[in-house]
């Protein structure tokens, strides 16, 4: 998926994918949805988002109703990393992509 946001090219074939995360729910409920953390060459990251009428990623289709849509939602470094902490992606991947510091 490409998208561009604020001027900036952003390219799901071009960034490196971080993680992958999807709800508990099966791809024909409402409320699935799946997601991919990326980041680009030059630092920044984005989620390229997917999901059923009931998910952030719903799109308008027909008279007042919903339907499966996709996006691409820019974040900055720090929710990035909230992104990867709320979905408990593993300690390492974090690490290998952000800076922690020990507890």
């Amino acid at each position: 998926m490409i998208k561009v946001i604020n001027g900036l090219k952003y390219d799901t074939t071009k960034a490196t994918k971080i993680a992958k995360w999807e709800n508990s729910y099966g791809s024909s409920d409402f409320q699935w949805c799946m997601e991919s953390l990326y980041v680009t060459r030059s630092g920044r990251y984005f989620v390229c988002g997917r999901g059923g009428a009931l998910s952030i990623y719903s799109e308008p289709c027909g008279n007042n109703a919903r339907g499966e849509g996709s996006k691409i939602i820019v974040l900055t470094e720090e929710e990035a990393l909230s992104w990867c902490e709320d979905r408990e992606i593993d300690s390492d991947t974090i690490s290998e992509y952000f800076t922690i510091e020990d507890a």
